[in-house]
Parts: C-alpha cells; sequence; structure tokens
C-alpha cells in the first residue's frame, strides 16, 4: 500500500514539473468579457472563444492568490519559504517548506484543482490513494486516521515522516517532515492548518 500512495504522488508531481507558473495580480475582467460580447456579435466565435481561455487564465490568477493566502508566514515554530505554484490542466500544486532550526523541516503540499466540485481530475487518484491509506493502515510505520472527519495516513522512517489528509472533492494536502521522524508533532503542524478553508474554497 505504500507503493500505491509514493506511485500517485510521483505521477503527480511528474505533472506539476511540467509548467510552473508565476502568480502576478488578476487582471480586471471586464475589458475580457467586453470583447468576448464584442467577437460574439460579429460571429467571431473563434476569436470569442479565445478571450474567454484568457478570462479563464485570469481567474486562475486570481483563485491561487487565495489559495497561496492559506499557507501563513510562520506556524507551529516553522517560518516558512517562498511558496511555488504550478497549473498544469487545471491541476494546481501549491507547496511551501518551513524551518525549524538548522536541520528540521516541513514541507506542505496542496495538491488540487480551481474547476470547482465534481471537475477535479485528481478525484480518482485520490480515491485510489484514499482506499489504499484505509487499507495499509495496520503495517509497520503507517497509521490511517481521521483528521476533523477527513482520512489521513502517517507514513514514518528513521528521520522523516509524511502525512497525507485527503480532502472532500478529490484534493489532497501532504506534510513531510525531514530531519526528524514526530509524528504527532507533524499532527499538530497539520492540524494549525486551515484545511476546511482551503478544502471550501476549492470546491466552490
Amino acid at each position: 500500500m505504500r507503493n500505491t500512495i509514493l506511485a500517485i504522488s510521483t505521477s503527480l508531481a511528474s505533472l506539476y514539473a511540467v509548467n510552473n507558473i508565476a502568480i502576478c495580480r488578476a487582471e480586471d475582467l471586464k475589458p475580457i468579457f467586453d470583447k468576448v460580447q464584442q467577437y460574439y456579435q460579429e460571429k467571431n466565435y473563434a476569436k470569442a472563444l479565445e478571450e474567454l481561455g484568457w478570462a479563464q487564465k485570469e481567474i486562475e490568477k486570481a483563485s491561487a492568490q487565495v489559495t497561496q493566502g492559506f499557507f501563513p508566514d510562520e506556524i507551529e515554530g516553522y517560518k516558512g519559504g517562498k511558496i511555488e505554484n504550478t497549473n498544469v490542466f487545471g491541476i494546481v500544486n501549491v507547496e511551501r517548506s518551513y524551518a525549524k532550526g538548522e536541520s528540521e523541516t516541513i514541507k506542505v503540499s496542496l495538491m488540487g484543482s480551481n474547476k470547482g466540485q465534481g471537475q477535479n481530475p485528481l478525484g480518482g487518484l485520490a480515491a485510489m490513494g484514499q482506499m489504499a491509506a484505509m487499507m495499509g493502515g495496520s503495517q509497520p510505520g503507517m497509521d490511517s486516521f481521521r483528521m476533523d472527519g477527513r482520512t489521513a495516513m502517517l507514513e514514518t522512517e528513521d528521520s522523516s515522516a509524511t502525512l497525507t489528509v485527503f480532502l472532500d472533492g478529490g484534493s489532497m494536502m501532504k506534510f513531510e517532515m525531514d530531519g526528524a521522524s514526530n509524528g504527532e508533532a507533524l499532527k499538530k503542524f497539520a492540524s494549525a492548518f486551515k484545511i476546511s478553508d482551503i478544502e471550501k474554497h476549492l470546491k466552490g
């Protein structure tokens, strides 16, 4: 079961590496929709659809800005570094590493979609990971449990620990501790995140 979860994470990571999008301030949508209306009235549907595509990109930028706001600068004594954001085929991955001291770090990854409830392309993969978590919780170094009503899986090794939380709608949050293997501290760190607010934002 550990290999199943690892394979899912690896597959998602390969998608995110394809295209890294710098998040900037979203533009005003009114001029874009004015062009859409103009091209539509002129029956230039190809151009109208092109402008709609630009509108979608701007909405995705605005959504990403909100998502990044859920990653605090400091949490449980860990200070956050630069936020990385990728968006490939509607799949969004937001990452931020937090450091405490010289050797202990926690990388937080949010894997989801800005397409709203029922359109998340991660739904199938997340369901597989959730099933693997439920079935593999009795294996050494693995513990499946409920976190605020959500399925979660904790994996611990000699000097690392990984906590995966499966959100409603097919999104996932992963907390990876390096330099220590303190599962309880990792759970406390994860609980300090506003996971419910993140989930609500992604579902729409």
